[in-house]
């Protein structure tokens, strides 16, 4: 019956005894934009909330750090310099790396309901090592869709990565003759810019990536018509049973009473 099934077409969507099963299998329709865009969002707004204080405690840290370089001997001045700065930078990126991991790891588990986890796909497959099958999920429609968005949100980024640099490039190219702290702050704006528009292009990204995640699952997982007869056979009951009883009662029901005197059996 299964062998009929992988041969038959599948005109029907899946029902829903269908997806509960595949749930309880640990498949649901997952979206790999949704954890990436709101992490990235996550930073961003982190960094643009705190950015005079991550400025002010960068320059602050590279002021430290050539202070400290000045004072220990010659051969010691760049690795004392490297380490103070590299202390320094870790202090300021741990915050919105651990904010994104967070982030992260909370939208991955609404976005799969919760923790669908089954040790029936964690076994090892020969299958997967078919060829002709690795040929066959790349160019399914779900390889074919990945491709297609990858390279919408490439030609985004780079269209708004390009043109947040060239609105800034007066102000990077003006910066080396301002002094240090113009530096930064210029390149502190401009990496701030790019983020956010990243950020942005990735949450629009996201929430097309919902949508289309859920309509290739279940196109996956479609149902042929012998499918949806036996899942309804096994939850309903045999369909031609069902019948005979209630031809059965109506019978009963239609049929005069039958009546008896005293002491006939």
């Amino acid at each position: 019956m299964a062998k009929n099934d992988d041969t038959e077409e599948k005109p029907l969507p899946p029902s829903r005894v269908k997806l509960d099963r595949l749930r309880r299998e640990g498949q649901v329709p997952r979206s790999k934009e949704i954890p990436v865009a709101i992490s990235v969002l996550a930073i961003a707004v982190y960094v643009t909330w705190g950015l005079p204080a991550i400025l002010e405690d960068f320059t602050r840290s590279f002021d430290s750090g050539l202070q400290s370089a000045g004072r220990a001997d010659l051969s010691d001045a760049v690795t004392v310099g490297l380490s103070e700065t590299g202390v320094a930078l870790l202090d300021l990126i741990w915050l919105p790396l651990a904010t994104g991991l967070a982030a992260t790891i909370l939208v991955s588990i609404l976005d799969g309901q919760g923790f669908p986890v089954s040790f029936k796909h964690m076994s090892f497959d020969f299958t997967r090592l078919n060829p002709f099958e690795g040929i066959k999920r790349l160019f399914s429609l779900a390889s074919i869709a990945e491709f297609v968005k990858g390279l919408v949100k490439f030609v985004l980024l780079a269209t708004a990565g390009g043109g947040a640099i060239l609105y800034f490039l007066n102000s990077i190219f003006w910066s080396p003759l301002c002094g240090e702290a113009c530096t930064l702050s210029a390149t502190a704006h401009l990496l701030g810019s790019i983020l956010v528009i990243a950020a942005g292009i990735m949450v629009a990204a996201a929430f097309f990536d919902i949508r289309i995640s859920r309509a290739l699952f279940r196109h996956e997982h479609r149902m042929t018509k012998t499918e949806a007869r036996r899942e309804y056979k096994d939850t309903q009951g045999d369909p031609k049973l069902k019948s005979a009883r209630r031809q059965i009662g109506a019978e009963m029901r239609s049929s005069p009473p039958r009546r008896q005197g005293p002491g006939r059996q």
